[in-house]
């Protein structure tokens, strides 16, 4: 009878301590659960998971252009159609996915609410692109930034004469960029005594093991011919 006693006791401490590390960091996020079954748990749970990843991503995009965001803060969601809706800044995070978070800026042009688009990298990349087409433009121009800072495209121009020394200088400088989050365009110039076409196969062998780098379908370096 005595052990019987002792171990319901030992069983219900072990119950007790597994509900105090279970419920105990809701109680930190979203107060004290109110328990009337096993489903409230898990819903209490649920709810917990979510403020946890809501946390995790505000952290993340917390610093943007000098201003500091609260979840509740009201910013413009710009979708792919260049559709303007106010939302709270939580809600814009919550959209970003396996995407990136990027500010949109005008120049000449000063806005009171913050401008937010989520973006692939092929996004991107066709973005910086057309940014390089409006060189010499003189009206308002659309800057794109992410938390690390302003994305830009890089241009590398090398001959497929390049010797393999010169070529490992040069892949070390775009290595530098790509980690900065920059997009790389490498553009090579071939003639009758250089093959652009075996160049171009060196340098994507250069980066097969570090696809993290290159982004979505390699869109953060392009590499062209000519």
């Amino acid at each position: 009878m005595r052990s019987s006693l002792v171990l319901r006791g030992v069983t219900a401490l072990r119950s007790e301590l597994r509900t105090s590390f279970i419920l105990q960091p809701c109680r930190i996020l979203s107060g004290p659960p109110t328990l009337k079954g096993p489903s409230s748990l898990l819903e209490h749970s649920s709810g917990c998971r979510s403020i946890s990843i809501s946390n995790v991503l505000f952290k993340k995009h917390k610093e943007v252009e000098g201003v500091d965001l609260t979840p509740d803060s009201e910013v413009i969601f710009v979708d792919a159609k260049n559709k303007e809706t106010r939302m709270k800044y939580a809600e814009v995070l919550e959209k970003v996915g396996n995407r990136r978070l990027v500010q949109v800026l005008k120049t000449k042009k000063k806005e009171e609410i913050p401008h937010f688009k989520v973006m692939s990298d092929v996004d991107l990349e066709v973005a910086l692109r057309k940014q390089r087409n409006e060189t010499g433009y003189k009206g308002s121009k659309e800057i794109i930034q992410t938390a690390e800072g302003r994305i830009k495209q890089k241009t590398l121009d090398v001959s497929a004469k390049i010797s393999d020394h010169d070529l490992r200088f040069q892949l070390e400088k775009v290595k530098k960029w790509l980690k900065k989050g920059d997009f790389v365009r490498i553009n090579i110039k071939s003639d009758k005594s250089g093959d652009g076409s075996i160049l171009e196969k060196k340098i994507h062998e250069e980066f097969s093991d570090q696809p993290s780098l290159l982004g979505t379908s390699n869109a953060r370096l392009r590499i062209k011919v000519h």
